[in-house]
């Protein structure tokens, strides 16, 4: 971890006021956001905060202030206000909504202990798919980016269920999201009885929704080609038993195992926007056992998910749904990601990346001895580059971004 204390605040608009004239400047009042902590002495850390207010096109205007208080100029709309900081020890965020009417306002944000760097995570996240309609060609890049050994042997990864652009359904009413994540699709993991599958430090695996080379397939009039090929993918999801889509299975790539299976024919976020996580149960509890322990029915839900809570999840991205209106509904908690990333068709502002061709991948800050290091803040905004990105299964980094 970062020595030094560092915090974001990432302010998603909601709704800006309309202006009489368009050539006239939208009134901006002052929010001034005061910054506390009960486990952290902020004053003495020298806490800097960077502001970043996200607009209607998902471009952005920045602003920073120091020794725990900000004073942001905002034209009148409804606000998320997340703050997210670290020190040698620990990672710190808190999180507040506000809205500005006509006058200037406060809010008092406290920061709360948040999970450490983790050590195996999300590098690269492809599933926008290809024009015209073809999805299978996803994959999933892992990473170690810890100095020690890790080892994949029991780790989940699954697909959150979201609402399509709207608040989750499995928050409760005041929108507060509940402390663990509900399933959807296929939720998978990876074999072996804990020390089988070791990744080494820097070392990264390719998990394909379909370990073919998908950019060699037969087009169909109006197709385009994949820009990926995933015949050499380090793993595999295969999901068996479907009479219609039938899955692809190549047989000289390893499977992961699947968890829970709830609707779908692939392992297959929706192509404008899906959050996802890892997770590793605790040592003491067996795959069968967890799965039935933390399968829910909630009232109101259709379905029966796999809820895993949020104390075993070892990283998450919280990538929103484009829609439109550019609503942006979190479904991952601030201590598991205090930010969130979109996969756009635009290099410069949010588009529906829907088969489009686009991943998401994290920054790289750094590169030594030709091993490239990448950044965990907990914190989406800051931690991935925004907007598309060429996927790359097994990117290279020469310098950092």
């Amino acid at each position: 971890m970062k020595k030094g204390l560092f915090a974001a605040i990432i302010c998603s608009v909601a709704l800006f006021a309309a202006c009489d004239n368009e050539d006239e400047v939208a009134k901006k009042y002052e929010v001034t956001v005061n910054v506390s902590s009960q486990t952290v002495n902020i004053d003495s850390l020298g806490l800097i905060l960077n502001v970043n207010a996200v607009s209607e096109n998902g471009k952005t205007t920045s602003a920073t202030a120091e020794n725990g208080k900000a004073v942001l100029n905002l034209v009148a709309g409804s606000y998320s206000i997340t703050v997210t900081g670290s020190d040698e020890f620990y990672n710190y965020v808190g999180s507040s909504k506000v809205t500005v009417t006509n006058a200037n306002t406060s809010v008092s944000i406290i920061l709360g202990k948040s999970k450490p760097e983790g050590k195996i995570i999300f590098k690269e996240l492809y599933f926008t798919g290809t024009p015209q309609s073809y999805w299978t060609d996803g994959f999933y890049e892992l990473v170690n980016n810890s100095d020690e050994v890790q080892y994949l042997d029991g780790i989940i990864m699954g697909i959150v269920e979201n609402g399509y652009g709207s608040p989750s359904s499995w928050a409760d009413e005041e929108g507060n999201l509940p402390d663990y994540y509900p399933m959807t699709n296929h939720t998978v993991y990876f074999p072996g009885s804990g020390n089988e599958y070791p990744l080494e430090p820097g070392q990264s695996v390719v998990v394909a929704t379909r370990a073919i080379n998908h950019s060699a397939r037969e087009l169909e009039e109006g197709d385009e080609q994949s820009p990926v090929d995933l015949s050499n993918a380090d793993w595999e999801i295969f999901i068996p038993d479907q009479s219609f889509n039938p899955d692809t299975d190549n047989p000289d790539v390893p499977n992961l195992e699947i968890a829970k299976s709830k609707f779908g024919f692939d392992f297959m976020p929706p192509t404008s926007g899906g959050s996802l996580i890892l997770a590793k149960i605790p040592a003491d509890s067996t795959m069968e056992s967890f799965i039935i322990n933390n399968t829910l029915k909630p009232e109101g839900q259709w379905m029966a998910a796999l809820c895993v809570p949020s104390e075993y999840v070892i990283d998450a991205v919280d990538v929103v749904y484009f829609n439109e209106e550019q609503n942006i509904c979190k479904v991952i908690l601030d201590s598991d990601d205090a930010g969130y990333v979109c996969a756009s068709s635009s290099d410069e502002e949010w588009a529906d990346p829907a088969y489009s061709k686009r991943s998401i991948r994290r920054k790289c800050t750094k590169v030594e001895n030709g091993r490239a290091y990448f950044a965990d803040t907990n914190n989406s905004s800051n931690d991935f580059v925004q907007y598309g990105q060429t996927p790359v299964p097994h990117r290279t980094f020469t310098a950092a971004d």
